[in-house]
C-alpha cells in the first residue's frame, strides 16, 4: 500500500510539475525575445555575462543545495520531526554566512574583474555598477531562500513549487513588456525589477513554511555535530559546483574574452533554450529525488534501483520529445522566434542540447551516490575533468577561433562523467552494471537513435518554413511518443501511465 501511495504521489507530483514546465518554457521562451528585442544584442549580452560573473561567487550556494536537500530528505525517510527542524535551523544559519561570505567575494574580486577585464560595450560606469549590485543582491536573496524551497521540495509539495515558478516567469514576462516605458535606463530597470521580485519569492516560500507547520521558530541553537556532518558532505559537493561553473559561467567568460559579447549573446540565447528544456526533465527528476533518497535511508534497495531506472530514462524520452523536433528545424524556429540573432546561436543550441540528454541520465547515478553520503571518490573525478576542461577550452578557442569548439569539448566531458558516476552507483549500492546497460543505456539510445531516423525522413518530406512548421513538429513529437511508448517503456510503466490517465478520466 506503502507503493502505490508512493506512485501515485510521484505521478501526482510529476504532472504538477509537467504542467510548468510547459507552461514555464512557453512564457520563457517568448520573454526572451521581448527582452533581446527591447535591450538589443550588445545589452542583452553584456546582462548575461555581467550576471553570469555573480554566479561564480554562488557556486557555494549550490553545493548546500544539495547538501540541505539529501539531508531533509534522509531525515524526511526516517520520519524523524526533531532532526527535520534541527537540519533546517542549522542549514538556514550556514546559508546566512555563505551569504555574507559571497557579499565579500563579489564586492572585492567580482567587482575589479567587471570593471578592469570584463569587455563591455560603452555602457558607463554607473549602469554597470547598477545591474551588478543588484545581481549580487539576487544571489544574496536565492542563497536566503535556498532552506525554504529545499524544505517545500523534501516534503515533495510539488504543487507550490510549481506555482510559484509559474509566477516567476510571468512576472518576467511582465517586466520585460514593461521596459518599453523606459528611455535610456531599460538595462538599469531590468535589473531593478528582476531584484525586487526575488526578494518577494523569498517572502512568499518563508511564509509557506511558517504556514505549513514545518517550522514553528527559529531557535538561535547551533548543533555542531550536525554543521559538521552537513559542511563535510558540503565539501564535495562545494568542488563539483567548482565544475558546473566552469562549465558554464567559465565557458560563457572565456567566450568573451576571445570573441567578446556578440558571442556572449549568442551563448544567452542557447542558454536559455537549454533550460527551457531541461525544465522538462529536470523538474520530474525534482520529483522524483525525494524518493530516491528516502527509499535508500529506509533501505528498501529495489525500489531504489527501481527508481534510478525511472528518472534516467523517463528524463531523456520527456527531453527525446521536445528536443528533437527542435533540433531538426532550429533555424526556422529561431527566425520566428527571434527574427534577428547571433549567426553562433545555432551551432552553440544544437551541442548544448546533445549534452543535456547526456545529464539528464546521468543526474539519477548522482543522487543515489549522494543519499550514501559518500560523494568524495565522485565528485574528484567528475569535477576534475570538468575544471580540465576550462583550459583547454581557451587553448582550442584562441588557437582555432571557432566558438562551437568549447561545447564539443564539454560534450565529450559529460560522458565520461556519466560513466563515471555509474560506477560509483555500482559501488555504493550495488546497482548493478548489467541492468544499467539493458534496462537505462539500450533502450535510450535505440529509442533515440529510431526516433531520430524516422523524423529526419519526416523532415524532409515536409520541406518549407513557417506555413508548415508547426505541422512538422507536431508530426514529430506525435512519432517520438509512440516510438516511445511502444519501444522504450516496459510493461510496468505503461500499466502506471495507463493507470493514472485512467484514473484522471473518471475524476
Amino acid at each position: 500500500m506503502a507503493e502505490i501511495n508512493d506512485n501515485k504521489r510521484l505521478m501526482k507530483n510529476t504532472l504538477f510539475m509537467y504542467f510548468r514546465m510547459i507552461i514555464v518554457m512557453g512564457i520563457s521562451l517568448y520573454t526572451s525575445r521581448v527582452v533581446l528585442n527591447e535591450l538589443g544584442i550588445s545589452d542583452f549580452g553584456a546582462y548575461n555575462v555581467i550576471g553570469g560573473l555573480v554566479i561564480v561567487f554562488s557556486f557555494i550556494n549550490s553545493a548546500m543545495t544539495s547538501s540541505t536537500s539529501r539531508f531533509l530528505s534522509f531525515a524526511i525517510g526516517q520520519k524523524d520531526q526533531s532532526t527535520i527542524r534541527s537540519v533546517f535551523a542549522n542549514t538556514l544559519y550556514i546559508h546566512i554566512g555563505l551569504a555574507v561570505a559571497v557579499l565579500f567575494l563579489a564586492e572585492t574580486v567580482g567587482q575589479w574583474y567587471v570593471l578592469k577585464v570584463m569587455q563591455l560595450p560603452d555602457l558607463g560606469t554607473r549602469t554597470i555598477e547598477i545591474v551588478y549590485q543588484c545581481s549580487i543582491i539576487n544571489i544574496l536573496l536565492l542563497i536566503v531562500c535556498v532552506p525554504f524551497s529545499s524544505l517545500t521540495v523534501s516534503f515533495e509539495h510539488m504543487n507550490v513549487y510549481a506555482y510559484l515558478a509559474i509566477t516567476d516567469v510571468c512576472a518576467k514576462l511582465g517586466i520585460a513588456f514593461s521596459l518599453g516605458l523606459f528611455t535610456g535606463i531599460k538595462l538599469e530597470m531590468f535589473a531593478i525589477l528582476q531584484t525586487a521580485f526575488s526578494l518577494l519569492t523569498l517572502s512568499v516560500y518563508i511564509w509557506y513554511c511558517f504556514r505549513q507547520g514545518w517550522i514553528d521558530t527559529v531557535k538561535p541553537r547551533i548543533d555542531r555535530a550536525k554543521v559538521s556532518a552537513m559542511m563535510r558532505f558540503s565539501g564535495w559537493t562545494l568542488y563539483s559546483s567548482v565544475g558546473t561553473i566552469a562549465s558554464t559561467q567559465g565557458m560563457n567568460l572565456t567566450l568573451n574574452y576571445i570573441f567578446g559579447v556578440v558571442i556572449n549573446a549568442a551563448y544567452g540565447i542557447s542558454a536559455q533554450i537549454q533550460r527551457a528544456i531541461s525544465s522538462f526533465c529536470l523538474n520530474f527528476q525534482i520529483a522524483i529525488n525525494p524518493q530516491i533518497i528516502k527509499t535508500y535511508s529506509s533501505g528498501d534497495f529495489s525500489r531504489h534501483y527501481m527508481l534510478i531506472r525511472r528518472s534516467a530514462v523517463i528524463s531523456f524520452f520527456l527531453i527525446l520529445i521536445i528536443t528533437l523536433p527542435i533540433l531538426l528545424n532550429l533555424s526556422d524556429i529561431l527566425d520566428l522566434w527571434l527574427s534577428k540573432y547571433p549567426a553562433q546561436a545555432i551551432p552553440f543550441t544544437k551541442w548544448i542540447i546533445l549534452t543535456t540528454f547526456i545529464t539528464v541520465i546521468a543526474n539519477p547515478f548522482g543522487v543515489s551516490v549522494e543519499a550514501t553520503g559518500r560523494i568524495g571518490g565522485l565528485s574528484l573525478i567528475c569535477t576534475t575533468l570538468t575544471i580540465c576542461s576550462l583550459p583547454i577550452a581557451l587553448l582550442i578557442t584562441h588557437v582555432t577561433r571557432i566558438p562551437q569548439s568549447v561545447f564539443i569539448l564539454l560534450f565529450l566531458i559529460n560522458i565520461a562523467n556519466l560513466f563515471v558516476k555509474i560506477h560509483f552507483c555500482n559501488r555504493h549500492t550495488g546497482m548493478s552494471w548489467k541492468i544499467v546497460w539493458l534496462r537505462i543505456l539500450l533502450p535510450a539510445f535505440s529509442v533515440g537513435a529510431t526516433a531520430f531516423l524516422v523524423c529526419f525522413i519526416i523532415n524532409g518530406l515536409m520541406p518549407g518554413k513557417s506555413t508548415v512548421l508547426f505541422s512538422r513538429m507536431a508530426i514529430e513529437m506525435a512519432i517520438s511518443v509512440a516510438i516511445i511508448y511502444f519501444i522504450g517503456l516496459n510493461r510496468s510503466d505503461r500499466d502506471m501511465v495507463v493507470s493514472f490517465i485512467k484514473n484522471k478520466i473518471r475524476k
